[in-house]
């Protein structure tokens, strides 16, 4: 159980995921894309630590192999690559990927989470 500003009892925080936007679709947890098999799609993050205040915007797209055929910006962006599209499953995805970058601090879990996911503050600092 995570304590204050998300210190577990080691004395690591923990991360997690506060919201999800995505700008091409209403829910994208429940849509249905006309072929599953052929989804390119990106999400807003807002992860922040468990008892903290705010949190940091990463982005990712979601995208099947079919999809990024004849994509030359593929490279540009993080991607998740999936077979096919299934909300609950890459909700999942991207919970296990955050929870997997417990560190001792917030600086630590966002250089963790830049491995997977491109930050708002790339390249500023």
């Amino acid at each position: 159980m995570a304590g204050k500003f998300g210190l577990e009892s080691d004395g690591f925080m923990k991360a997690e995921i506060v919201g999800i936007t995505c700008s091409d679709v209403e829910d994208w947890e429940t849509w249905q894309p006309d072929d599953p098999q052929d989804v390119y799609l990106g999400l807003e993050l807002s992860i922040g630590w468990i008892g903290g205040q705010g949190a940091d915007l990463f982005q990712i797209v979601i995208a099947t192999p079919q999809s990024l055929n004849g994509r030359p910006d593929r490279r540009k962006a993080k991607l998740l690559v999936v077979q096919h599209y299934d909300g609950k499953q890459i909700r999942k995805t991207l919970d296990q990927w955050v929870s997997e970058c417990e560190q001792p601090d917030w600086p630590t879990i966002v250089d963790c989470l830049r491995r997977r996911f491109d930050w708002e503050y790339e390249g500023m600092l």
